[in-house]
């Protein structure tokens, strides 16, 4: 099981269905990059267009008390084009939601509330997963001072999903 790569497509869908990015904004996930319809054709940008939410997780590591406990780490990077958005407005409104959208989580998570994104979160990693994922905890990880780069803003900030490692099979 790559749960790496369930990660990244249930924070895309949870994005998708909850932040309010715009139907032009490609949500880019590293590992099934055709997965988001503005990539693959229903808004026919490919990939390495603009405005754009890249999510790459790491490959899981193991927690700090070094048993069955995992960590899978996103960096959620949202670009603009510097030439279409010279004032940062658009990057700062897709920002805005896409933070929005994961504070929910986390608080539906942490306030032990149930929540449509939690829910959507969760429908979503265990039909990658393929049963119930062992889900444990979010927590909000590093995140990146806003920078330019040839020709793009970005600003990334890196999102952390806690399971139990006993529980994966496969």
């Amino acid at each position: 099981m790559n749960v790496a790569a369930a990660y990244e497509i249930a924070l895309a869908a949870v994005i998708r269905a909850y932040g309010e990015v715009g139907e032009d904004t490609v949500i880019r996930t590293w590992q099934r990059l055709s997965n988001d319809t503005q990539w693959n054709g229903g808004g026919g940008q490919g990939d390495r267009s603009f405005p754009c939410i890249d999510i790459r997780c790491a490959p899981p590591v193991h927690d700090a008390d070094g048993t069955a406990n995992m960590i899978v780490t996103a960096q959620i990077e949202i670009r603009t084009l510097t030439a279409d958005d010279k004032d940062h407005q658009e990057i700062s409104r897709i920002y805005e939601s896409v933070q929005g959208v994961f504070d929910a989580l986390f608080d539906q998570f942490f306030n032990d509330e149930s929540g449509d994104e939690l829910a959507a979160f969760q429908a979503s990693i265990d039909a990658e997963y393929g049963s119930a994922f062992p889900f444990g905890a979010f927590a909000f990880a590093d995140s990146v001072a806003p920078w330019d780069d040839d020709g793009a803003n970005a600003i990334a900030f890196n999102f952390a999903l806690h399971y139990s490692r006993g529980a994966v099979t496969g």
